[in-house]
């Protein structure tokens, strides 16, 4: 949840409810966080557009990357 609400403080309300209030984290090792989304687009969306910020976030609210 703090992550996110970090991400959102960079993103538009828009960005933020349509492809990063939906993730939800399923499983957080030492250095992978793997999230559960609702289609293959959605995946791919994640991964080409949002994924520097998710991990940059992570990094500021643990301390170190994901």
């Amino acid at each position: 949840k703090e992550v996110l609400a970090l991400c959102q403080q960079e993103v538009s309300d828009v960005v933020y409810k349509r492809w990063l209030l939906p993730l939800e984290i399923y499983k957080l090792d030492a250095d992978t966080a793997v999230f559960i989304v609702n289609t293959d687009f959605m995946k791919t969306m994640i991964m080409t557009k949002f994924a520097p910020l998710i991990k940059k976030c992570f990094s500021e609210i643990i301390g170190f990357e994901v």
